[in-house]
């Protein structure tokens, strides 16, 4: 993040779009206990977590980074779902990973793809890949995950914005939101 031209305002930047959950997860903490039952947001990897989203937010001087700023080019770092239509085609076309998508596995071009591999009757088809996909089993989120999420997300987002200290916060949150999960 720097002013490229000198005329004092900040016109190229470093990130955009970067979430405190992204940054946390590549960090290697674990939110909840597989069972749902007890937080993990005091753990000292969270904390660094937190003080490096700090200090990425106050990079950018109070200027709010767009999609547009992106757009323009002025952005070096945005992270992005490969889950849009687009990209789940490529892969499907340039790479031997399946695309996650059911309506791109379903579609014409995955028809004609798979039609390529055909030996005997043996071939796998993309009627194949979504029945696997109607069977597979999704990691498990315990009852009250979406509501101990919205709630941890509200506070870290309260202390990376500086309207709440860090000090002492994540170990607040933790037991507020252990005590919800016992409930």
């Amino acid at each position: 993040t720097r002013d490229t031209n000198g005329d004092g305002t900040i016109d190229q930047f470093g990130w955009y779009d970067y979430l405190w959950q992204q940054a946390a997860i590549s960090n290697g903490v674990t939110f909840f206990r597989a069972d749902g039952r007890a937080a993990y947001f005091a753990d000292s990897r969270m904390e660094e977590t937190v003080k490096f989203m700090i200090e990425l937010r106050n990079i950018h001087k109070g200027h709010e980074v767009t999609p547009k700023d992106f757009d323009m080019g002025r952005v070096a770092f945005r992270p992005f779902s490969f889950a849009d239509k687009i990209t789940q085609q490529m892969i499907l076309q340039k790479s031997q990973a399946l695309p996650v998508r059911r309506d791109v596995i379903m579609s014409s071009e995955a028809q004609e793809i798979f039609s390529w591999d055909t030996v005997e009757n043996n071939a796998m088809t993309p009627t194949d890949i979504s029945d696997a996909m109607d069977n597979s089993i999704m990691p498990t989120k315990f009852r009250n995950y979406d509501a101990a999420m919205l709630y941890a997300d509200a506070e870290i987002l309260k202390i990376i914005n500086g309207t709440i200290p860090l000090n002492n916060s994540l170990n607040k949150l933790q037991k507020e939101i252990n005590a919800f999960l016992q409930y």
